[in-house]
């Protein structure tokens, strides 16, 4: 068996060409972290709307145990946001690598497809996540 010669810069400058033709590869990832900064938006919103609404920040200085049942709702949310996060850059970034191998084949890459591949395995890529968080 004959070993193939690898040249990284002129793999990184195929690599650079085929994404600058295929720029909605990258936008995949970048609407992303969009969604997910806003997940985390809505979610400090609700946690510290709730925190107002109730007076737990007026309460704080005459007790300061107070601040606890808001630490803790808040927490439930970011908890709930974490997860939610963790699943759409999954789906992002499998779809990505998947338009990527599209794009790779053709030099179009297939957005839809990428997605489609992608929530088709969203159990492997769940418990793949899980698997490298275990370790």
């Amino acid at each position: 068996m004959i070993a193939r010669q690898f040249d990284p810069i002129a793999e990184l400058q195929s690599a650079f060409t085929l994404l600058t033709k295929n720029y909605n590869i990258a936008t995949i990832p970048f609407i992303a972290v969009i969604i997910c900064f806003a997940l985390f938006a809505f979610a400090f919103i609700v946690a510290g709307g709730t925190a107002l609404l109730t007076g737990g920040f007026s309460d704080i200085s005459t007790n300061p145990m107070a601040l606890w049942p808001i630490i803790s709702a808040a927490a439930g949310w970011f908890f709930v946001a974490i997860i939610v996060a963790i699943i759409i850059s999954l789906i992002a970034n499998a779809a990505a690598v998947a338009a990527s191998e599209s794009a790779w084949q053709s030099g179009t890459a297939d957005v839809s497809g990428g997605f489609a591949r992608a929530t088709s395995r969203l159990g492997d890529l769940i418990i793949l996540a899980m698997a490298l968080f275990v370790m």
